[in-house]
């Protein structure tokens, strides 16, 4: 794109919402009419070749909380105010960020690059989350409002930007590198914990060793896993690209806040190779068996 037309689509899309109105009529609260709800597990199946899936939210949410039961006691809080009151984990801060069902949005949306708004008028927008279905994106929804556990990062201007979080495309993109998991593994980076703890539930594991960077994600979320696994689980601190990785049969990553970021980490690389060569298995987040 020129230039020229780059400016001229962000000064349509400023007018657009500065000039943009909302409707009387007020937000739907149900889900739309060709959405088909699915139960979630976490052996759950794309339905065909379909782009978008619909869970149930109350299935969902009794998931999370039997997941990260911590999050019984969190109440939930907007991004401006987890700021103020969230719990700070570290640099973190831990929060249950409400998911509404719908939002209101402008037309040009879905027009494309080149798209001309139809009008100024503000629309409904169901709201949905992004999933990485193998290689390309999808997008899953919910029929009721939910909450969602977010682990985020302050920027630099103070606003919070998730780091980790606890939903579908977690367990999607992450139970490919748990089906690797066997004898001595190692994992770089805790999260949640919730990876951590499907590999240890895993009868091929003998033994699991967390390299977490944060101590305070440590006491937060790794208490659990020590309580539940004492002989079988063993947390450090310290820096992933800093460990002797050859001392383990197999090691998991995910140590990076954007999915498919491991193909772009050079060192990363240069240790899954040194690892491979020794006829070791290597997985980073994004590059498990996706299905």
């Amino acid at each position: 794109m020129t230039a020229l037309l780059l400016r001229q689509r962000r000064l349509l899309e400023s007018k657009t919402m500065t000039t943009a109105t909302k409707s009387n009529k007020k937000l739907p609260v149900g889900i739309k009419q060709k959405e088909k709800v699915k139960l979630f597990d976490e052996k759950f199946k794309w339905p065909g070749t379909n782009w978008m899936i619909t869970f149930d939210g109350f299935d969902f949410q009794k998931w999370v909380y039997n997941a990260l039961p911590m999050c019984c006691d969190v109440k939930p809080l907007n991004e401006a105010k987890a700021r103020k009151v969230g719990i700070n984990v570290g640099e973190f801060v831990f929060y249950m960020r409400p998911l509404p069902m719908w939002r209101w949005g402008n037309h040009w949306e879905d027009t494309g690059y080149f798209g001309i708004p139809i009008t100024s008028e503000l629309i409904p927008k169901r709201v949905n989350l992004e999933i990485y279905r193998n290689r390309q994106t999808a997008y899953c929804g919910f029929d009721t409002e939910i909450n969602i556990p977010i682990l985020a990062k302050p920027d630099r201007r103070g606003k919070l930007q998730p780091w980790m979080s606890l939903t579908p495309n977690e367990v999607l993109s992450q139970r490919g590198q748990i089906r690797r998991a066997k004898k001595n593994t190692a994992m770089a980076g805790l999260g949640l914990g919730w990876a951590a703890r499907k590999v240890l539930e895993r009868k091929q594991v003998d033994h699991l060793t967390v390299y977490e960077k944060s101590q305070d994600i440590i006491d937060m979320f790794g208490k659990s896993l020590v309580c539940d696994y004492p002989d079988k689980v063993t947390l450090v601190c310290a820096d992933a690209y800093e460990v002797d990785w050859h001392q383990h049969d197999v090691s998991l990553w995910d140590i990076w806040s954007c999915w498919g970021n491991a193909a772009w980490d050079n060192e990363f690389a240069k240790i899954r190779y040194t690892l491979e060569q020794d006829g070791r298995i290597c997985v980073g987040w994004g590059q498990g068996v996706q299905k």
